[in-house]
């Protein structure tokens, strides 16, 4: 890692910080009357295209365009876009396996890997040029599928996780981006475990869904199956998921499908990431500025969702991220 081009990199992104959306710049976007007022804003905002989806994607193309022409580090522009690989693939072979075209506007294109290859491949049930952990989880899928187990669930589970197994591998020299990685683990089989729970389903669905390399024992979740509330949230505590607990209990108390929970978990990502805001010579400072960026198109996508479906400001308030600036 040099020094030098880390400094580069933490300038070129300091730069686009200034760019980053504002609490009033959110309360804003969220009083649009309709999609096309959101569409009007956004391009006031530096967004582009003609609707709101086609301003999200050109806005994707250039945080992942970004992140080509600067990252100070190779194997975490690597570890970034496999989420990106793994999405294309979900998507391929579901495809195969509902004998459709491939609909090339459900594809993401910032990944790693080419995808006309991709698909080829996947479609011909050929994966030797696919990363390792990817080519493991489609050939069991296509195993369990020929043994008559078929769901889009099978899936979405094998192949995420085989992004994180593939994330982690990635990243392994590099324990602070690393450990972003086993914060989103651990909020995936939080959520998993409370989903579960809610539903009065067995133990095997933990199995099933668990994410493997999380800081959360299985053992520990497997608790949060059927143990009382407090035992749960003192079960968690050492891990630093107490409050995340409690957010977890509350949310479904009030059938709140763990909307809150969602929010805290990103929150604390974020939280994670703005700490390395204080120093120049951090290669996270970039990598922080690249996930702030990211959060904030989720948090773009979910108001201009939330105004075409006709939701109040309150409740898109309450949905968005913290903010990376201020």
């Amino acid at each position: 890692m040099n020094v030098e081009s880390v400094i580069y990199a933490n300038m070129r992104a300091s730069v686009h910080e200034n760019a980053l959306l504002s609490a009033e710049q959110y309360v804003r976007l969220s009083e649009c009357k309709n999609s096309e007022e959101v569409v009007r804003y956004l391009s006031t905002l530096g967004y582009e295209g003609a609707t709101a989806d086609e301003m999200f994607r050109n806005a994707m193309d250039s945080v992942y365009a970004f992140l080509d022409e600067c990252a100070p580090i190779p194997a975490l522009c690597v570890a970034m876009k496999k989420k990106n690989d793994y999405h294309n693939a979900k998507v391929m072979i579901k495809c195969k396996y509902m004998r459709k075209a491939v609909p090339e506007e459900l594809l993401y294109l910032n990944g790693n890997l080419d995808v006309v290859k991709m698909k080829d491949g996947i479609l011909a049930d050929n994966y030797a040029d696919l990363p390792q952990p990817m080519a493991k989880a489609l050939e069991e899928i296509d195993l369990r599928f020929y043994g008559g187990e078929r769901s889009a669930r099978l899936i979405d589970c094998l192949l995420t996780k085989a992004t994180y197994e593939d994330m982690l591998a990635v990243s392994a020299k590099f324990p602070a981006f690393r450990k972003l990685v086993v914060a989103e683990i651990d909020a995936a089989n939080l959520s998993a475990a409370m989903r579960i729970r809610a539903n009065g389903l067995a133990e095997k669905e933990l199995a099933t869904e668990r994410i493997e390399g999380g800081s959360v024992p299985y053992a520990v979740l497997a608790d949060m199956l059927t143990a009382d509330e407090e035992t749960v949230i003192s079960r968690l505590a050492p891990f630093g998921y107490a409050e995340a607990a409690k957010t977890a209990f509350s949310d479904l108390a009030q059938s709140r499908a763990l909307r809150s929970f969602e929010k805290l978990a990103d929150n604390v990502i974020l939280s994670e990431v703005k700490k390395s805001r204080a120093n120049y010579e951090d290669y996270m400072y970039f990598y922080g500025f690249v996930y702030a960026r990211l959060y904030e198109l989720k948090n773009v996508r979910l108001i201009a969702g939330g105004v075409n479906a006709g939701w109040d400001r309150q409740t898109m308030q309450e949905r968005l991220r913290t903010l990376y600036v201020g």
